[in-house]
C-alpha cells in the first residue's frame, strides 16, 4: 500500500470531531457543567486560556505563520540544540574532570557558572577540552575581566576566533565598562552580552528580556558600537517547567516580540537571538526518588518544542554522579531516541500555542512599554 493511500484510510477510519461533540462528551465527564466555562484555566499572569481551540479561534492569527521555526542552518536535523550542563565553581574543585565526562557522554558543551567567586585559571579549567568543538559558556555576576582572559587563552591555544562558540551569561545587570567588547569582534560565534533572566512569571520574564535588550541597545549605541554588532551579541536564559504549554509558547512569544524590537531598532541585518533553556531542580516528597527525572523531562520537551538553541538540565544534587548522568542523558534521549530534533517546528499551527502565544504577547509587549516610561 502507498503511503498516500495509508493516509487517506488513516483520515477515512477515524470520524471528524467538532468543539459541538467535544464540548458535549466533556460535559458528561464534569457532571453536565459547561466545559467551556468549568474547564478554562488561567496562567500566573492571571491571562484567562481556554480548554479546546479550532479554526474559528484562529483567523486573527494568520500572522504567526511568518513565526514558525526555521530549520537549524548548518545541520543534518530539522531541530538542533547544544545539550550543556551547568559545573558550579568553585565548590567543585574537580571541574576540569567533571567536564571531560560530560563531554565524553554526550553532552555538547559545559555552562561554568562562576556566580558564586570569580577567579578563573582557563588553563586548568580548559585542560584537554578543544573548544572549538564545543559550546563553552560562562555565568558570572558581575562582569569582570573574563573576555580579557578568554582572548589571552584563545591567544596561547592559536584557536581561529570565527570557531569557539559560547556565551557570557550575566546574572546581574552589568557595568557600563564596555571596553573590551571591541576586541571581540572576530569571535563570530561568542555572544558575550548573555542575560540570565530569573524565574517568574511568563510576561515579567519577556517584559524583562526585552527591556534588557532595549537597555543594552541603547547604552551600547552611544558608547559607538555598531547595531548589528550589539545584537549578534545578545542571548538570553529562560527558566522552563512550570507549564508545559506556556513554556512552549513563552519561547516562541519572546522570540516573536524580539523580532519586533530588532525592527524599532532598524537592525541592518536582523538575526535570531539564541536562547538557553534551564530547568531547574524539582522535587516533591510524593514523587521521589525520580521526581526530578519526570520533571526535568516534561521541561526539556518544552524547550525543544519552543526552539531552544541550548538546554541545561539542572540535576537534583549536582554533585550526585547519578544525578548528573540522569539530568544529561535526558538531552540526548529527546535527541536519539524520541527524535525530537527530526521536525523543525512540531507546534507550528497549534490552534492552542498560537492563541497562547499571541495573547501573551500583547500583555508583554504592553507590560514592556509600560516599563520603558518608567525608567
Amino acid at each position: 500500500m502507498s503511503e498516500h493511500a495509508l493516509l487517506d484510510q488513516l483520515l477515512n477510519s477515524f470520524p471528524k470531531s467538532n468543539k459541538e461533540e467535544w464540548s458535549r462528551a466533556a460535559s458528561k465527564e464534569i457532571g453536565g457543567k459547561d466545559p467551556l466555562e468549568h474547564l478554562t484555566w488561567e496562567s500566573s499572569d492571571e491571562i484567562n486560556f481556554l480548554p479546546y481551540y479550532d479554526l474559528e479561534n484562529n483567523t486573527a492569527l494568520e500572522y504567526l505563520k511568518s513565526f514558525t521555526l526555521c530549520s537549524t542552518v548548518s545541520s543534518t536535523s530539522a531541530r538542533t540544540w547544544s545539550c550543556v550542563p551547568k559545573i558550579s565553581l568553585p565548590s567543585n574543585k574537580n571541574a576540569n574532570a567533571i567536564a571531560l565526562n560530560h563531554l565524553a557522554n554526550g553532552a555538547d558543551g559545559i555552562l561554568f557558572d562562576f556566580a558564586q567567586s570569580f577567579n578563573p585559571d582557563l588553563d586548568s579549567l580548559l585542560s584537554e577540552i578543544h573548544w572549538p568543538f564545543c559550546n563553552v559558556s560562562f555565568l558570572v555576576t558581575p562582569p569582570t575581566n573574563l573576555i580579557q582572559l578568554i582572548i589571552e587563552y584563545a591567544g596561547k591555544k592559536n584557536y581561529d576566533p570565527k570557531l569557539l562558540t559560547g556565551t557570557i551569561f550575566c546574572k546581574r545587570e552589568r557595568n557600563n565598562d564596555y571596553h573590551e567588547l571591541k576586541e571581540v569582534e572576530p569571535y563570530k560565534m561568542l555572544r558575550v552580552l548573555g542575560i540570565q533572566i530569573p524565574s517568574s512569571s511568563p510576561i515579567k520574564e519577556i517584559s524583562s528580556a526585552l527591556i534588557q535588550a532595549a537597555a543594552l541597545m541603547d547604552t551600547l549605541t552611544d558608547a559607538g558600537y555598531n547595531k548589528d554588532f550589539i545584537w549578534r551579541n545578545l542571548s538570553f536564559s529562560l527558566a522552563s517547567g512550570k507549564n508545559f504549554l506556556i513554556d512552549i509558547a513563552k519561547q516562541k512569544t519572546l522570540r516573536l516580540l524580539l523580532y519586533q524590537l530588532g525592527q524599532a531598532f532598524e537592525l541592518k541585518h536582523y538575526t535570531e537571538v539564541e536562547i538557553n533553556i534551564r530547568v531547574e531542580p524539582w522535587t516533591d516528597e510524593r514523587f521521589q526518588p525520580h521526581g526530578n527525572m519526570i520533571s526535568g523531562s516534561v521541561a526539556a520537551i518544552a524547550a525543544v518544542a519552543g526552539g531552544c538553541d541550548s538546554l541545561t538540565i539542572l540535576a537534583e544534587d549536582e554533585n550526585n554522579a547519578t544525578m548528573t548522568r540522569i539530568a544529561r542523558n535526558v538531552s540526548n534521549i529527546l535527541r536519539e531516541e524520541s527524535h525530537m530534533n527530526k521536525v523543525a517546528d512540531p507546534t507550528a499551527g497549534s490552534y492552542a500555542i498560537d492563541n497562547i502565544i499571541d495573547r501573551l504577547a500583547v500583555a508583554a509587549w504592553r507590560e514592556f512599554q509600560h516599563n520603558m516610561t518608567q525608567l
